[in-house]
């Protein structure tokens, strides 16, 4: 009975540490779902910047890093004194808010799974309720159980766990993330963005041209003058290349930027100021906004095959000119296929790693 017990809080657990990763793969699309939840709560006020983070985003990795020292105590055993009360407790809100889902039905997405996985509100409650029939069952069978000489190592598994999803957050903060589940992921189609230039009555679609670059800052305040300099800089040095560049931001077109709404500009890049490489109305590639300053360092002098950059990534850095002689489709099939195989790549690392550890 112990035995199946255990495997009860490890169906738990193993759901616990996936909604985290799914959450800890899309920083910014897990603060957004805050930001919903707050304003459907009439909790505005709590929305601000903390140390120049902001509050949602600092609620919403909270919450994922909760959930995944509950995930990986139950999985790994370790802990269970505490581990049972703060299981009910994270079960016990996420099923009330799951009841207030289904009641008020919100025009929301629970954000159970991040981007990745959608339920509906009803699934969200079933699904929560299921939980909390495993681990109240898991814990009554299990009893009194005792990792043995298993302790150390489930210890060592924990931490080495838990540091690995912090790095995997960092990562995907500061660059994109690993998998795209947006709705403009690469080979999307963008014909649904319309932006407003300065004097306009009337919003316009993006360009459907070859070779497009759009940059969207969703949070211009964030940036300072240097970093817009580096901007218009990079926009110089695309149009001599011959791309065609779009700059949006979510405050108003101001003669060199153009307006477009906020979510829109957070659901088609990440990162704040970040690129969007599209080509005839299809998302192609996506950069984060560090990568712009380095563009045009990268594209200086003609003699690019003989002074070969290379990236942190131990792969050759690429220029705009690389990116504007590349076809679009192999292009974009390249960053599918790449995109795909880290993200599994991660996920079966992780895994195995958790379950022989």
């Amino acid at each position: 009975m112990k035995k199946a017990g255990r495997i009860l809080l490890w169906a738990v657990g193993m759901v616990f540490v996936l909604s985290s990763i799914f959450k800890l793969l899309d920083p910014v699309g897990t603060s957004l779902v805050v930001e919903a939840y707050l304003r459907w709560m009439h909790l505005d006020f709590l929305s601000g910047v903390v140390a120049g983070l902001g509050v949602s985003l600092i609620l919403g990795a909270a919450l994922s890093f909760a959930e995944a020292i509950v995930g990986l105590a139950l999985v790994t055993g370790i802990f269970p004194r505490v581990t049972r009360p703060v299981t009910f407790v994270l079960l016990g809100f996420f099923t009330l808010i799951s009841i207030a889902l289904v009641i008020f039905n919100p025009n929301m997405d629970c954000g159970c799974f991040g981007s990745a996985i959608h339920l509906t509100h009803s699934q969200t409650f079933w699904k929560n309720i299921v939980l909390l029939v495993f681990a109240v069952c898991g814990f009554r069978l299990q009893g009194g159980w005792s990792l043995g000489r298993k302790r150390v190592r489930k210890g060592i598994s924990f931490v080495v766990s838990l540091a690995i999803l912090a790095g995997f957050f960092i990562w995907n903060l500061l660059n994109l993330p690993v998998k795209d589940f947006t709705e403009y992921a690469p080979g999307d189609s963008v014909e649904n963005i319309a932006f407003c230039p300065e004097d306009e009555d009337f919003p316009i679609p993006l360009p459907s041209g070859e070779k497009v670059m759009v940059v969207s800052v969703y949070d211009p305040q964030a940036l300072g003058r240097e970093e817009f300099s580096d901007i218009l800089q990079f926009q110089s040095e695309a149009e001599n290349r011959g791309f065609e560049t779009v700059l949006l931001k979510s405050d108003g077109a101001d003669g060199i930027f153009c307006f477009c709404d906020r979510k829109t500009l957070l659901t088609l890049n990440r990162s704040n100021g970040g690129l969007t490489l599209i080509s005839e109305g299809k998302v192609v590639e996506k950069f984060p906004f560090r990568t712009l300053a380095s563009f045009a360092v990268r594209t200086e002098g003609a003699e690019r095959s003989e002074e070969v950059d290379w990236s942190e990534d131990g792969v050759r850095a690429e220029g705009l000119d690389d990116i504007y002689e590349a076809d679009p489709i192999e292009r974009m099939y390249l960053v599918q296929s790449r995109s795909d195989i880290r993200y599994h790549a991660f996920l079966l690392a992780f895994f195995t790693l958790l379950v022989i550890l």
